[in-house]
């Protein structure tokens, strides 16, 4: 018999303790919980850790940037010249070959401008006849362009069997160039009679130039407008992008 209410109590004890400890121990729990020491030691960590993953986004968008930046850049010296935008977004109608240098206020060439037309208007071969020159070989790299300027009988050479690629471009050449492409019309030469400098116009060349300024895509210089003046690259660009414009 005492040995039974010894057992018993022994085990109320143990029961005892066993609650009590359980209660400790939750209220622990609740007072960290609460414990404002621990809540702001928590809170800076995670603000730093919100810092941290906001400045490697920063820094991640402004690699990408640069990449982008320079993945876009087509010349490196074409910043702030007057048709910047238009020789980056036309990527000079190929006229640099592949140079990284624009070089826009440089006189055009021949075989430049016979490229820039080309590409410009994104003209083929397709089943036309090309016209060979003794001075191009198939190795130029502006050759593939002239034969194809050639079919579409846009350019003529010199008249002995010439092109004259490396030579630069006048005015009246261009223009005529660029009025081969566009349907056949009659011009009306009396717009020439606004240029001051029209008799410097040569005879064979007026009917382009007169075609070029009804056109609006020829407005002419202060002097007037200039035919034997060369052109240069900027403002080939701009008047194949505006000749595309009206294809």
């Amino acid at each position: 018999m005492k040995n039974t209410k010894k057992q018993a109590l022994g085990l109320a004890l143990v029961l005892l303790f066993s609650v009590t400890g359980q209660i400790f121990a939750e209220t622990e729990v609740k007072e960290d919980k609460k414990d404002p020491a621990k809540v702001e030691t928590q809170a800076p960590k995670k603000e730093e850790a919100k810092k941290d993953a906001k400045e490697e986004v920063k820094k991640d968008t402004k690699e990408d940037a640069k990449k982008e930046e320079a993945k876009e850049e087509v010349f490196k010296d074409i910043k702030g010249n007057w048709a910047e935008k238009l020789i980056a977004e036309s990527k000079g109608y190929g006229i640099a070959n592949e140079s990284k240098d624009f070089q826009p206020e440089k006189a055009i060439t021949r075989g430049e401008f016979a490229v820039g037309l080309v590409q410009g208007l994104n003209l083929g071969l397709g089943q036309r006849q090309s016209k060979d020159f003794k001075d191009v070989k198939d190795t130029d790299w502006y050759a593939a362009d002239i034969n194809i300027a050639t079919a579409h009988e846009i350019i003529f050479g010199r008249g002995d069997g010439n092109f004259d690629p490396n030579a630069t471009i006048t005015r009246q050449e261009a223009f005529s160039m660029l009025a081969r492409t566009l349907d056949k019309q009659k011009a009306n030469l009396a717009v020439l009679d606004q240029f001051k400098d029209k008799k410097e116009i040569d005879s064979w060349a007026q009917e382009a130039c007169a075609i070029m300024v009804e056109k609006n895509l020829v407005k002419g210089r202060p002097e007037g407008l200039a035919p034997k003046a060369e052109i240069s690259r900027a403002e080939a660009v701009q008047l194949i992008n505006q000749l595309a414009g009206l294809k």
